[in-house]
């Protein structure tokens, strides 16, 4: 009896050391971060643009780390369609556009967002988002249809079924020797079919052909009490994570896997859903769910519901305490079969045939360690080391293809083709969209807001006061020279970098030579802080005179080197076009190229913020899908809104 206390005492106090252990290499003392992606539409034709907005969400606020964002788009065959490395605000976030292949093949598009930091670890959950893509002009070859199950892992839960045929399918459920179990004569396409089948043994589901086994849940959860526990397993040591994808929630001590777990309903409020992971000794995912919280979310959108064809509407935001920022997107509704199969693909309990996601769980790749030392980005701009980075081919696990066909209703496809070409028509598929700075200025001039001059060095003298022109000694030349009020003396001895487009002026003549109406505005950084916030290192250490042409276009007119700009390969968020209307109509924005509206800087002060949508041109339902941040966390929205 001695003895047999003494190896409980010991196997407990190993128990305790390796829960301590996991606690050192877990997320819960490291800064931890990933990405949320939005996008504009989920289902678009080919040649559209589809506009993106990505939001860093950490559990620290850590300034110097991440401040780059690498962006892929993988087409349904699994090939590269577009990349780019894109600069955080100071929000955290970066935005932009992408027109989509005119040839591109109809079929789930991927989209990846992640840090050169993420990529220090083997299974690290990316940010992923899908869409779907619809030619209606490509011919391609036929593919079968996808089939996808889910049973919730709660007592007598049953097998749900969703398959992407175009018409009702029959779908057969056998055991594992092969017997009938149900059989369902005409299960829909793209809508999710209830069945009252258990997982209580091994099954097998058999769909045209294919074949999708079916194992029971290691593990039982009530969703009324937040317990969980397992279901027939010997007893065994484990770890039971809860967790986003960004954020280490709580590390629960279990001693064996036969004991019940509770979790406090409090502690996960706040979160749209989070993640319940069991892992191994090792390290080794057991099991993993992901649990959708039910909670309604905090806040009011209080809006018209109806609204008159050719008018704008203001935006009243309450009641969000704890929100930062947000943005607002403007939609046309998804077709419910579209808005279904989305739903289907980003919800990681459905599983298919072939799902490699499992393993990309931020818990298992916290314990599992990173595969090399931890790189962060956020030293001077200027000494960036271009990188570049082909998430697929780093991390081959990811590189699936998603070549299923799906049904696109022939009435949305009719209407988005005549929609685009009444867009084509109006040139406003030919708007492009300019730079957004990423930094806060100490103040900005609009060349707008002003009565017009004659050429843009007339403009710097009598606007701009805090540059000034002063004779270089010896030469009939000038130079611009920035104030200074450093130790509170004011002077303007310093030289600012000049910078066009992000791209290094190299003299006066050059920058006076750009016509002043094609500028949209200057940006000057002269306090010290200010330009110690750009981080762009020495070269801005005098201050800093950045000048925006309005259609982003001074090096392609121009054929200026790619070394001359400033951000390296770096590109960053893009600042939404100004747009003219046809002439029935008043001036008003257009900001992307369907008839919708994006706002991606909504600034909350006291749980309070406003917007407005200027003008809408598209009759019939729209949707107001509206997101707020915060640190760690997010919330979203979604009211409809009726165009008459």
């Amino acid at each position: 009896m001695k003895h047999t206390l003494i190896i409980s005492l010991i196997s407990f106090c190993l128990g305790i050391s390796e829960l301590k252990a996991f606690k050192t290499n877990s997320g819960e003392n490291v800064p931890l971060e990933n990405f949320l992606i939005s996008t504009n539409q989920d289902l678009l034709l080919a040649g559209d643009r589809l506009w993106f907005a990505i939001q860093l969400l950490s559990n620290h606020d850590d300034y110097k780390f991440s401040k780059l964002a690498y962006f892929e788009i993988y087409g349904p065959e699994g090939s590269l369609v577009h990349q780019e490395k894109l600069l955080l605000d100071q929000d955290r976030m970066a935005y932009g556009d992408f027109i989509l292949p005119e040839d591109g093949l109809s079929g789930v598009y991927t989209l990846y967002a992640y840090t050169k930091w993420m990529t220090g670890f083997d299974h690290f959950p990316f940010a992923k988002k899908q869409i779907l893509v619809h030619n209606p002009k490509a011919v391609q070859a036929e593919s079968s249809p996808k089939i996808f199950t889910h049973v919730p892992p709660f007592e007598k839960g049953t097998l749900m079924l969703f398959h992407t045929g175009d018409k009702a399918e029959p779908i057969e459920i056998q055991d594992e020797t092969g017997k009938s179990v149900a059989l369902f004569e005409e299960v829909p396409g793209m809508s999710v079919f209830y069945t009252q089948v258990e997982l209580s043994q091994k099954l097998q589901v058999l769909y045209q052909g294919q074949q999708v086994w079916l194992e029971p849940s290691e593990f039982l959860l009530d969703p009324k009490e937040m317990k969980l526990q397992a279901v027939g397993k010997e007893a065994r040591w484990a770890k039971v994570i809860t967790h986003t994808d960004w954020q280490i929630l709580d590390e629960l001590k279990i001693e064996n896997t036969q004991e019940e777990i509770s979790l406090s309903k409090e502690r996960y409020e706040a979160y749209p859903h989070f993640f319940i992971t069991v892992l191994d000794r090792s390290g080794e995912v057991i099991w993993t769910y992901r649990f959708s919280n039910p909670s309604s979310p905090q806040g009011n959108i209080s809006s018209p519901n109806s609204l008159e064809l050719g008018k704008g509407t203001s935006i009243n935001l309450s009641g969000f305490a704890s929100a930062v920022n947000g943005l607002l997107w403007v939609k046309i509704p998804e077709p419910q079969q579209a808005e279904n199969l989305i739903q289907i693909l980003e919800d990681p309990n459905w599983s298919n045939l072939e799902d490699p996601s499992r393993k990309f769980n931020l818990a298992y790749a916290i314990s599992s360690g990173a595969k090399k030392e931890i790189e962060t980005e956020y030293v001077p701009l200027l000494v960036y080391r271009p990188w570049s980075i082909v998430l697929a081919e780093k991390f081959p696990e990811l590189k699936h293809q998603e070549n299923f066909t799906f049904p696109v209703d022939q009435l949305f496809s009719e209407l988005e083709v005549n929609r685009k070409i009444y867009h084509e028509h109006f040139d406003f598929a030919d708007q492009v969209s300019g730079l957004q700075s990423p930094f806060t200025s100490d103040i900005t001039y609009r060349i707008g807001d002003y009565v017009a001059f004659n050429d843009l060095e007339n403009f710097i003298k009598e606007i701009v006061v805090q540059a000034r022109f002063k004779k270089i000694k010896g030469s009939k030349e000038q130079e611009i020279r920035i104030l200074d009020i450093t130790n509170e003396k004011h002077n303007f001895k310093k030289r600012p970098l000049i910078l066009v487009d992000f791209y290094e002026i190299k003299s006066l003549d050059e920058l006076f030579s750009i016509p002043l109406n094609s500028i949209d505005r200057v940006e000057v950084f002269y306090e010290r802080n200010t330009i110690y916030q750009t981080n762009l290192g020495d070269p801005v250490g005098d201050g800093l005179l950045a000048f925006f042409t309005k259609n982003n276009d001074f090096a392609l007119k121009n054929n200026i080197a790619k070394d001359r700009y400033i951000l390296k390969d770096v590109n960053v968020s893009r600042k939404l076009p100004d747009q003219m209307a046809p002439a029935r109509f008043d001036r008003h924005q257009v900001h992307l190229s369907k008839p919708q509206f994006f706002d991606p800087k909504i600034r909350f002060y006291r749980g309070r913020a406003k917007t407005a949508i200027p003008y809408l041109d598209y009759p019939g339902s729209l949707v107001l899908d509206f997101w707020t941040f915060e640190k760690g966390n997010y919330q979203r929205f979604q009211k409809s809104l009726r165009v008459n």
